[in-house]
């Protein structure tokens, strides 16, 4: 269960530092489906991972 959190955690991290440390054309297929609902709540998604 802990090696579960620890994915869910950098998970978190990798969609959250991705979008800036990437080029702008730069897409995460995996991660697409959160852009789906705009960005406000795409970030609520990606924090959420985190806690």
């Amino acid at each position: 269960m802990r090696e579960l959190g620890i994915f869910l955690f950098l998970a978190g991290l990798v969609a959250m530092l991705a979008p800036l440390l990437l080029p702008a054309n730069f897409r995460f297929p995996l991660l697409d489906w959160i852009n789906n609902w705009g960005p406000t709540t795409a970030w609520l998604i990606r924090v959420e991972r985190l806690c």
